[in-house]
């Protein structure tokens, strides 16, 4: 339906697809909840009264004539009322032309390559001797020095100019674009674009002459699929454009002259932009500091180089995790050291498991405890540990049948007579105890001799 020929981003409502064919189920989900949507009026007149601060002297509605184009002579059908929280803000052309650029330039991606010295063609050899010659010393004829040289310090494409636009100024844009065309009367309501009586394109050029729509029109429908009429009256002028409501953005409704939507449009856009503007939560709740703040700052766990095992998030304590293929669950034996524990799978086989990555860090592993393992695919007598189980997690996974009846769980209890104890130190700290024994029985021989 939409034939975009300055293959311009979708960016209405705060939807960052880059395809040129939008999804709607994916901006719905993407940038307003449903359910905020749904509890707005779908009448125009309360639509237009939504909000609005009645006792304000200085706030004036705005209203448009509704057309139809069942006839070339405009043929004016109703008034109708607009939203002042939309059509009638202030005019921020700085607001404007933030959106402008941003849409201009997210999209643009430099390819320019400089080839340095080691990628330019050429010899490697030294040019001349270093003495001798009386010229200036030189190691290779691909210096950045030379012509025909390499480029130090160029471009290394690819390179992307990419930022994101808060979504308050791209709302903002919208509402600024919208009440400029309606001040300057380029804003044109119709009833429905299935009143296209006919699919000529010549029917619809005489009718926007006659109109002074001007040489360029944007039509903007509530779906993705126009009338039969409207295509076959745009498909060969370049100058009008199809677009579906969800798809407008600034540099469209600046680039046509006319912005002609329908009424089923008008209320959509009402409806979603007014939803985003009085919404209760962040548009941006990947960004929220409340929910990064533990993690950023590291407060409420006592400092980043904590051991963590007993206090974990509360979240994290009802998630129980089952096994999946090429898991198993087993039962901690001894320790080892080395980030290394002999483990009794409830399989049947004894194996040797190895701690991988932060989990050593993260929790406290004993003797008895359950755990997780991930079988590897050519050691059967080899895992890694994946998880480890508390007391209550263990519990569970017994009265689940996941473990069996004869499995003997470990209460806990000990983990602080064993803090600050690694696993790489488990051997050495055996090895120090040992040299230290004989120094304390010599010591107590001599104190018996004495008298």
């Amino acid at each position: 339906m939409c034939r975009n020929i300055y293959n311009l981003p979708n960016c209405v409502f705060m939807s960052s697809t880059s395809d040129s064919k939008p999804n709607l189920h994916h901006s719905h989900k993407s940038s307003c909840n449903n359910d905020s949507i749904n509890l707005l009026p779908n009448s125009l007149q309360s639509l237009a009264e939504w909000r609005v601060d009645k006792k304000n002297k200085f706030c004036v509605q705005p209203e448009a004539w509704l057309t139809s184009l069942n006839k070339v002579e405009e043929t004016r059908v109703d008034l109708i009322p607009l939203n002042p929280t939309i059509f009638r803000v202030f005019p921020r052309i700085d607001i404007l032309h933030q959106n402008i650029v941003w849409q201009l330039n997210y999209r643009s991606v430099s390819f320019i390559k400089a080839l340095t010295r080691a990628e330019m063609p050429g010899g490697g050899r030294k040019p001349w001797p270093q003495k001798g010659t009386g010229r200036a010393r030189h190691g290779s004829i691909r210096s950045p020095i030379w012509i025909r040289g390499g480029i130090s310090h160029g471009a290394r494409g690819p390179r992307t100019r990419f930022y994101m636009l808060p979504d308050s100024i791209r709302l903002q844009g919208l509402c600024v674009a919208l009440t400029i065309k309606h001040i300057q009367d380029d804003l044109v309501i119709v009833d429905s674009f299935d009143s296209l009586p006919s699919g000529e394109p010549k029917y619809l050029e005489e009718l926007a002459e006659c109109r002074n729509w001007g040489f360029s029109v944007l039509f903007v429908d509530v779906t993705d699929t126009a009338p039969v009429n409207l295509f076959m009256a745009t498909s060969e002028n370049v100058a009008f454009n199809i677009i579906p409501a969800y798809g407008l953005n600034c540099f469209s409704m600046l680039k046509h002259e006319t912005l002609v939507l329908s009424k089923d449009a008008l209320i959509y856009l009402q409806k979603r932009i007014l939803a985003q503007l009085y919404r209760a939560e962040s548009l941006q709740k990947k960004y929220k500091y409340i929910d990064n703040k533990e993690i950023l700052m590291a407060e409420g766990k006592g400092g980043k180089n904590r051991r963590r095992g007993k206090n974990e998030n509360d979240a994290e304590k009802r998630e129980l995790i089952f096994k999946e293929d090429g898991q198993e669950y087993a039962q901690v034996m001894k320790m080892l050291g080395n980030n290394r524990l002999q483990a009794f799978c409830f399989d049947g086989v004894v194996r040797m498991c190895h701690i991988r990555g932060k989990l050593r860090k993260k929790v406290w592993i004993n003797a008895g405890d359950i755990i997780l393992i991930g079988l590897r695919d050519f050691q059967d007598k080899k895992a890694d540990v994946i998880l480890k189980y508390n007391s209550d997690e263990a519990r569970n996974l017994k009265t689940y049948g996941e473990l069996p009846e004869t499995a003997k769980i470990n209460e806990g209890g000990g983990d602080d007579e064993d803090f600050g104890i690694e696993f790489g130190d488990t051997g050495q700290q055996a090895f120090s105890d040992a040299e230290e024994e004989p120094e304390e029985d010599s010591t107590e021989e001599s104190e018996e001799d004495e008298p």
